[in-house]
């Protein structure tokens, strides 16, 4: 899938996908503000399913500044997780969002 950072339709495609718990205006504002980071790496702290991961690693598509992208996530007590016991259920869910959208090569889960 491919996402136009003004496109409300394609920011509900993410929220969907990977149930974003934030508002189209947030996941924007994070797009913008990874296109204009510097030299280096993003970390993400809580990824869950992976709607913030994914505008992260579609942003990196067009800022070359970014080298790579780490999330972390204990995987635990995210109301949005499929699964609370079963973590990697849920890893599989964060990985498949990102490939989803084409974005996943740029992380190390």
């Amino acid at each position: 899938m491919s996402v136009d950072h003004y496109d409300l339709e394609s920011y509900k495609a993410i929220i969907e996908t990977a149930s974003g718990q934030m508002l189209f205006e947030e996941y924007r504002d994070l797009y913008e503000a990874a296109l204009s980071a510097q030299k280096g790496s993003v970390l993400e702290l809580g990824s869950a399913r992976g709607g913030a991961t994914v505008v992260l690693g579609l942003a990196a598509k067009h800022n070359q500044n970014i080298e790579r992208i780490v999330t972390v996530d204990t995987f635990r007590n995210s109301r949005s997780l499929r699964s609370m016991e079963n973590i990697g259920e849920n890893i599989r869910e964060l990985r498949n969002n990102l490939d989803r959208f084409d974005c996943g090569r740029r992380f190390p889960l």
